[in-house]
């Protein structure tokens, strides 16, 4: 599991050969929360990773966070365009919060639909999750977001407004749009385009 913590990462490794001895750091659970603050705190882009077999290092981490799910997709059309929406200055792919009692498929087709205008969408495959945290009313939240891979040929784009999205589009190559984007939605990107 790799988490976001603005633009730095820490990522939770549960086999030595897949750590990079260059960012492997020793710590303990009780190091983990003073590590988050400083990476919240700064404006450096640092990736961490942490050796973490068990798994207890993850699950301590989470427990200083309210869990919150979210679905969404990678949007092509026939023409190989993705469908980017622009919301509160940045690119981003269309996700939204899992309602209660939603299974995922549902939550990313209905979360797409609805902040796009589309009418006509179809899931092909499942991609990586991604995490990220963010602070709310004093509040610090982990957010997870189930992506999938989705095909759509609607040409009438409608952006949400009443959720902050001012823009959505069809692109072909979004390299403006990774330059301003968010950094899980880049390794996203980047991990579909290899």
């Amino acid at each position: 599991m790799k988490v976001f913590i603005k633009e730095s990462c820490i990522e939770f490794i549960n086999s030595k050969e897949d750590l990079n001895p260059s960012k492997e750091l020793i710590i303990n659970s009780q190091e983990l929360l003073d590590l988050y603050m400083k990476l919240k705190n700064s404006d450096k882009k640092v990736e961490i990773q942490l050796l973490d077999t068990d798994a207890k290092l993850q699950h301590d981490f989470k427990s200083h966070f309210k869990e919150i799910f979210a679905a969404g997709g990678l949007v092509l059309n026939k023409k190989n365009e993705s469908l980017w929406i622009y919301r509160l200055g940045k690119w981003d792919l269309p996700k939204g919060k899992i309602e209660t009692g939603e299974d995922i498929e549902e939550a990313a087709i209905r979360e797409v639909q609805e902040e796009c205008g589309l009418v006509n969408v179809e899931i092909t495959h499942k991609l990586s999750s991604s995490y990220h945290t963010y602070s709310l009313n004093g509040q610090e939240i982990l957010k997870t977001t189930y992506w999938f891979g989705m095909v759509s040929n609607d040409l009438d784009l409608v952006p949400q407004l009443e959720e902050d999205i001012s823009e959505v589009k069809w692109i072909a190559n979004p390299e403006d749009q990774m330059r301003n984007t968010y950094p899980a939605i880049a390794e996203l990107i980047l991990s579909e385009q290899q």
